[in-house]
């Protein structure tokens, strides 16, 4: 075979494993005869024996971290080999050879050789006392000798005959020699339970085939010993085999330690011990096997050693397991304080926060919770990396500013600080130092980020004795003060009531979803210039069996903080496209604009769902506006993008609401897919009497003629802002003016009354619009939708 070809990965191993089957094969069929013994016993034994050592000792050049292990171990199963060639050599020419001979100093050089192999690599693998791995150590080194002990009485019960003839006659060569091969299969026994506790499997170094090697070599050691002693070995039996597949099983194992000696270096840097399972099979085995032993001994004489080794096992795998136990529960305090704890800025987490309250808290704690004011922008223009710092600054300071207090950040941006017992005065003294800390702008990579918050405070007299209730109040108070000047609100007792009230309301309006009392008014949109209706907005309104009819504005806040927008805008859609049918089917052609909340910019299937809902109605895609406010678009801009692209793409039409009363930018205009803008009731009520006011109208409305969109001003009321909008080139209003939200029945009276109206509103509007000598509304400009 050519030496290239020798160097290959996996071709010497499997030279080794070839000549390894026909020898145990030739020795399973071997009847006896001369030619048979020779070429078996003698040329295949010789070298079967000899290969394992020589393909290790190949594999030295390619294990740069194990280097030592490998060649040790090469040389550990050579001298074996040697030792063999030379006993079966001598037995082919007839030399009588005495026992002990030279051929038992290589099969003894083999034990010290794989001992000091093993040892350096458990050594490799187990790392330094900086390491925090000391408990992981006990554990594996007491793996290691439960396993030797068990090992140890197994085999002296086993060599039970020798040992009493030993003892009778006094050691001699011959049986010190005989007695070193289980002694030293028992100390290898113990160096692979060690390893085998250090996990190196776990990175795909798996030490079961050196565990079965060296369990089939010692076996087989052990029954030579018996044979030995009654003087029944012979050369050319099965047991012969035993030798050699535990050598080529070791084999195997050291040639892939070769391949894979970087497992050693990453199982010592592995510095967190209690996050794995300690292996159980071996030293269970072991304690089961002394356990055996003691058992038999009290049924039948067994010699003395045997049962002290056993009995020591025992008591060493107590003690193991002593060590098992004290460790778990090191990890499941680890595990438990991880759990209440928060992984970015090391404070206690919401759990923490409870877990510290420990039960009902005292009627004089507060409990303060703060959130910081647009933190997305941090994390928008500087990035996560940049938001988490921030985050674990605020905690620092936090934490210096309210000693004697638990901080803890509740998610996001959201931080709450316990304070055991404080008065008043003391809360006060608490929310200045936190406003004082966060003065300080936190300084970035040269840049400086300015910080501000909201903080909502709840004391226990108000609230309640429990975390839940203070945590509640607290909520409530954060979302006031997010509207005060100051930004700070205290919870009291008016803050009680309505949140009462609020609970209330909600388990209320859950009750109104079921029994179907939401119901829709329609409020129509008419073009400026002809007064002609252009459209209508689908307003929810609750019809309550007690209250009557409740304004949207005193259900729909209770129904985004208890997570009921969902239903409620599927059941509104519902109603409105369940009018728009009856409409279309009479030759009514009125598209219908809904509202629709933050999360259905999260509904990856909605523009599809929506497309399926008209079509089953008979309705096309025009006859569906859905309008979205302004900030909503800019917080979510991609996935609105995506979303309202694929709405203008089915024919659906998008408009932005409340246009003017969110951020400043415009650039989203640019990038966003929609064909809408509708000016804020703000801007119509003192478009008449502020000139600051009406430059902002007649801007936007000249930039969203350039862009193609259509304007609408909604809360138009007065006459005078009508004719004003009209000049302006504004094209659409809706308000009081033109009419109330109407029931779906209401509204086709007011349909059949208004084209008279609409008649005299043409006539009303071109001659304000000459009074006020400003140019028509530009009707020719390109891609403004009627």
């Amino acid at each position: 075979m050519p030496p290239l070809l020798l160097r290959r990965p996996g071709v010497l191993t499997g030279v080794m494993l070839l000549v390894t089957t026909v020898y145990v094969a030739g020795l399973l069929r071997d009847d006896g005869g001369a030619g048979v013994d020779v070429l078996v016993d003698r040329v295949l034994g010789t070298v079967a024996a000899l290969v394992p050592g020589c393909v290790v000792l190949a594999r030295v050049r390619r294990a740069a971290l194990a280097r030592t292990a490998v060649v040790l171990s090469g040389l550990a199963l050579l001298a074996f080999g040697v030792g063999n060639a030379y006993y079966l050599l001598s037995l082919t020419r007839g030399t009588a050879l005495p026992f002990p001979s030279w051929a038992d100093a290589g099969y003894v050089l083999f034990l010290p050789l794989m001992v000091a192999a093993l040892v350096v690599v458990t050594r490799a693998a187990t790392p330094g006392p900086s390491s925090g791995r000391g408990r992981r150590d006990t554990l594996a080194w007491l793996d290691g000798d439960v396993a030797s002990l068990g090992a140890a009485a197994v085999v002296t019960c086993a060599l039970g005959p020798v040992l009493d003839a030993w003892l009778r006659e006094g050691p001699t060569p011959a049986s010190l020699v005989a007695l070193t091969y289980p002694v030293g299969d028992v100390v290898l026994l113990g160096l692979v339970a060690r390893l085998a506790t250090l996990e190196v499997g776990g990175r795909g170094l798996h030490p079961w085939p050196l565990a079965a090697g060296v369990a089939v070599f010692a076996g087989t050691d052990l029954v030579y010993t018996r044979q030995v002693a009654d003087g029944t070995y012979a050369v050319g039996t099965v047991l012969d085999a035993g030798w050699v597949v535990g050598l080529v099983l070791v084999a195997v194992w050291v040639d892939g330690l070769s391949g894979r000696s970087d497992v050693l270096a990453q199982v010592a840097a592995d510095t967190a011990p209690e996050e794995r399972r300690p292996v159980e099979a071996v030293p269970a085995a072991a304690t089961l096997a002394s356990l055996a032993v003691l058992v038999a001994a009290a049924r039948a004489p067994l010699p003395v050693p045997a049962v002290v080794l056993a009995a020591l096992c025992v008591v060493v795998a107590s003690a193991r397991t002593q060590v098992l136990v004290a460790r778990l529960r090191v990890a499941a305090a680890e595990r438990r304080r991880e759990a209440l704890t928060d992984l970015l800025t090391g404070l206690p987490n919401r759990q923490g926060l409870a877990a510290a309250a420990r039960g009902p808290v005292d009627g004089r704690a507060a409990l303060l919770l703060l959130d910081l004011d647009d933190f997305t922008d941090v994390n928008d223009g500087l990035g996560h990396a940049a938001g988490d710092a921030v985050l674990v600054q605020v905690g620092e300071r936090l934490r210096s500013a309210l000693p004697g207090t638990v901080v803890a950040r509740q998610g996001s941006d959201e931080f709450a600080a316990l304070l055991p017992e404080a008065d008043d005065e003391a809360v006060g003294l608490a929310v200045d130092r936190v406003r004082l800390v966060l003065r300080t702008p936190v300084v970035l990579e040269g840049t400086a980020v300015h910080l501000g918050a909201s903080i909502g405070v709840a004391t226990a007299a108000t609230a309640g004795p429990r975390l839940d209730d203070l945590m509640r109040a607290a909520d409530v108070a954060l979302a006031r003060a997010k509207g005060r000047p100051d930004g700070v609100h205290v919870h009291d007792a008016t803050d009680a009531a309505e949140q009462g009230r609020g609970l209330r309301l909600l388990d209320e309006l859950r009750v109104a979803l079921a029994r179907d009392e939401l119901v829709v008014h329609h409020q129509p949109k008419v073009d400026l210039t002809t007064g002609t209706v252009t459209g209508v907005e689908a307003l929810v309104r609750w019809q309550h069996p007690e209250r009557g009819l409740v304004p949207p504005g005193d259900f729909l806040p209770v129904a985004e903080r208890g997570g009921l927008m969902g239903p409620l805008t599927g059941r509104v859609l519902d109603l409105a496209l369940r009018e728009a049918t009856g409409w279309w089917r009479d030759g009514l052609h009125l598209p219908v604009a809904v509202n629709l909340p933050a999360h259905a910019l999260f509904d990856p299937d909605l523009p599809a769902r929506l497309v399926a809902d008209l079509a089953a109605r008979g309705l096309p895609p025009a006859a569906l506006r859905l309008e979205l406010t302004e900030d909503l678009l800019v917080q979510h801009r991609e996935r609105a993008a995506d979303v309202l692209g694929r709405l203008r793409e089915a024919g659906v039409q998008v408009a932005i609401d409340d246009f003017g009363t969110g951020y400043s930018s415009l650039a989203y205009l640019r990038d966003l897919p929609v064909d809408e803008l509708k000016l804020d009731r703000s801007f119509t009520a003192r478009l008449t009497d502020d000139r600051a006011t009406a430059a902002i109208v007649a801007s936007t409305v000249r930039l969203g003629h350039e862009l193609g969109l259509r304007i609408v001003a909604e809360g138009v009321e007065t006459q005078e802002a009508y004719d004003r909008l009209a000049a302006l080139g504004c094209d659409q209003a809706q308000g009081y003016l033109v009419a109330r939200p109407l029931p779906g029945p209401e509204l086709r009276d007011w349909l059949r009354h208004r084209d008279v109206a609409a008649a005299a509103q043409r006539r009303h509007v071109a001659a304000a619009v000459a009074r006020q000598a400003l140019p028509p509304r530009p009707d020719a400009v390109v891609g403004v939708r009627p």
